[in-house]
C-alpha cells in the first residue's frame, strides 16, 4: 500500500474455499519487540489478534457485526463504470470505477485465482448499490480476487492511497494458537 504517510507491505493469508483469512500486520507495527497477526473468522463471526511482546504470548477477540463491512456512507450518490481491462502479475483483470464527488476509487479484479476475501465477507448480490452492474458481482463471487486499487480522496490528498497485489505464491502456513 502506498500512501502519503509512508509505504505498507500487507501479507494476507487466503485459503481456497476458507471462510477465514489472516494477515500478517509486522510493516504496520514498527517495533521489533512486538508481533501480530490478525485473524478474520466469518463463520466464528470473530477477529482474533495473536500477539506476543515482551516474550508473551495474547490473544484478543473481538465480535464482528454484519454492519461493521457496510459502509455508513450512502453509495447511491456513486458511478460505477467499467473500464479497460489490463494485466497485473499475468492476471488478466477486469477494471472498475466507483464515483462520486467525494471520491474516485479505480480497481482491479480477476478471477483467475482460487482464493478471494468473498468467502468470509460474502457477495451479495441482493445488496448492491444502485447503478452497480449484479452480473460483476456475481462473476466475481467464487473467486474474485482485487489486484490494485487506486483510492482517490477529491477534498484531502493526504488521504490517497494505492494498493498493488505484488506477489501471489502458494504456501503451507498455520498459526499456533496455544498460550
Amino acid at each position: 500500500m502506498i500512501q502519503k504517510g509512508g509505504d505498507v507491505d500487507l501479507t494476507y493469508f487466503l485459503k481456497e474455499s476458507a471462510k477465514y483469512f489472516g494477515f500478517d500486520t509486522a510493516d504496520m507495527t514498527k517495533s521489533t519487540d512486538t508481533k501480530m497477526f490478525m485473524v478474520i473468522d466469518g463463520n466464528q463471526g470473530v477477529t482474533s489478534m495473536f500477539m506476543e511482546m515482551m516474550d508473551k504470548k495474547v490473544v484478543q477477540k473481538t465480535k464482528l457485526k454484519a454492519s461493521g463491512f457496510d459502509s455508513d456512507n450512502d453509495s447511491s450518490d456513486y458511478t460505477y463504470t467499467k473500464v479497460d481491462s489490463k494485466t497485473i502479475m499475468g492476471y488478466e483483470c477486469e477494471g472498475f470505477v466507483s464515483e462520486n464527488n467525494k471520491t474516485k476509487i479505480t480497481f482491479y479484479i480477476t478471477d483467475d485465482v482460487p482464493v478471494s476475501f468473498n468467502q468470509v465477507f460474502g457477495a451479495n448480490s441482493k445488496s448492491i448499490p444502485k447503478g452497480f452492474n449484479s452480473d460483476w458481482i456475481k462473476k466475481y463471487a467464487e473467486n474474485g480476487l482485487m489486484m490494485e486499487m487506486v483510492y482517490i480522496d477529491k477534498k484531502k490528498s493526504k488521504n490517497n492511497m494505492i494498493m498493488n497485489c505484488i506477489g501471489l505464491d502458494k504456501i503451507d502456513f498455520s498459526i499456533d494458537t496455544s498460550l
